[in-house]
């Protein structure tokens, strides 16, 4: 049986910068008087305790939330569930996943030690261990621990701060534009005597203004709506259900209708070459497909200037289509570029007016990696971007 050496009282780690509330440990062994001497060792070092035999035990514990352990020191070799085995149902639990694991075992073969690292186990220690070796390493994996928490919560605080920002700009602005049409539709069609005509023009520059701001409106729900579809599987389940070959100048051709008043609007030219054969197809649910790559195309219109061209050109090339949508615009900041296709970015925003969540490239993206495609952003501050994306071909059999 597992002997521990004499343990020490006095507090070797008061100096470490930890947090403060007492740390919780699950100590998961087989072993009576192990597992009691490894809690009485911890216990002293000021850590909260909580043990089990065998890793059944501890899973039942952890599922019924009667223990929420900061982290997990287990044995491997146990009755009823080993270590390997409460090792993978830990990780697959949304709210303590993420925790510190540790093996505390008699098996210190290297093969042991590589199929532990591959499950996602955060340290190995081999019995006969040092106590105090065992203490340093909880507190190193806590505070490792703690620092990513933070630093996650951190993120995740700003990015609540750029949501709210970019939502409360961008249903601002339409819901505004609306209101101020209503108002003034409102005293065209209600004049102040009855002699007074209706003006005509008014109404039709109210009409026109409240027509945008719904557009506007609209396109912000149904890119949300798109894009929840790529986060919640639905889209996937889409291609692997319904995805059938679907002929590629077709989809181009829609892709360039629905994009025509964009390029009007901002008074840009779509310089289009298609050199595809007839009947050459690819594998797609049409409609999300057109609208991941009406994505791209809006967006280089949206970053060109007056009087500028994009060029979309398509290709067969080996087993796939090529599909290059190459603007004349700004380009994008080398700060930005590596972040381009992330949720709710969009280079320089605060400096540039920009209509728009920042949802549109991460839906292309998504769109057309679910399509077993690629897509890759290629750019340059102040010449230009290129966009290039492969869609594999349908089997033609």
């Amino acid at each position: 049986m597992q002997q521990l050496p004499p343990i020490m009282t006095e507090n070797l780690y008061d100096d470490l910068d930890f947090a403060e509330k007492p740390q919780t440990v699950l100590v998961v062994e087989d072993e009576r008087d192990l597992r009691k001497g490894i809690e009485l060792m911890l216990k002293l070092e000021k850590f909260v305790v909580v043990t089990a035999g065998d890793g059944r035990e501890a899973l039942e514990m952890l599922e019924s939330g009667r223990c929420r352990p900061d982290i997990i020191v287990s044995d491997i070799k146990m009755p009823r569930m080993d270590g390997y085995g409460l090792l993978d149902a830990v990780r697959l639990m949304p709210d303590i996943g993420p925790i510190p694991f540790i093996f505390l075992t008699a098996f210190g073969s290297s093969e042991f030690m590589n199929a532990a690292h591959e499950r996602g186990v955060d340290e190995y220690l081999v019995k006969p261990f040092d106590p105090h070796r065992l203490v340093v390493v909880v507190r190193n994996k806590l505070r490792r621990a703690e620092v990513f928490r933070r630093y996650a919560e951190e993120q995740l605080n700003r990015a609540r701060q750029h949501i709210i920002e970019v939502l409360s700009h961008e249903l601002r602005t339409p819901l505004t534009t609306v209101l101020g049409a209503f108002d003034i539709l409102e005293a065209a069609v209600a004049p102040a005597n009855e002699e007074e005509p209706i003006h005509v023009e008014e109404v039709q520059f109210s009409m026109n203004i409240m027509r945008v701001g719904i557009r506007r409106l609209n396109r912000m729900m149904e890119q949300t709506l798109r894009y929840a579809d790529i986060l919640n599987g639905h889209l996937r389940l889409q291609f692997h259900n319904v995805g059938h070959p679907f002929d590629v100048r077709t989809l181009l051709d829609k892709t360039i209708q629905m994009a025509q008043l964009d390029f009007e609007t901002k008074q840009v030219t779509l310089d289009v070459q298609i050199d595809l054969p007839h009947g050459l197809r690819v594998v797609a649910v049409p409609a999300p497909l057109v609208a991941g790559l009406y994505e791209v195309l809006r967006n280089a219109a949206n970053f060109s200037q007056v009087g500028q061209t994009v060029c979309l050109t398509a290709e067969h090339v080996g087993n796939n289509i090529c599909i290059v949508i190459r603007d004349e615009g700004r380009g994008i900041q080398d700060k930005d570029e590596h972040s381009v296709f992330q949720p709710m970015v969009q280079s320089n925003r605060i400096k540039q007016e920009q209509q728009g969540l920042g949802l549109g490239l991460a839906i292309a993206k998504g769109t057309i990696q679910i399509h077993r495609g690629d897509i890759q952003l290629e750019t340059a501050w102040g010449k230009g971007t290129q966009v290039t994306i492969h869609l594999p071909v349908a089997d033609q059999h």
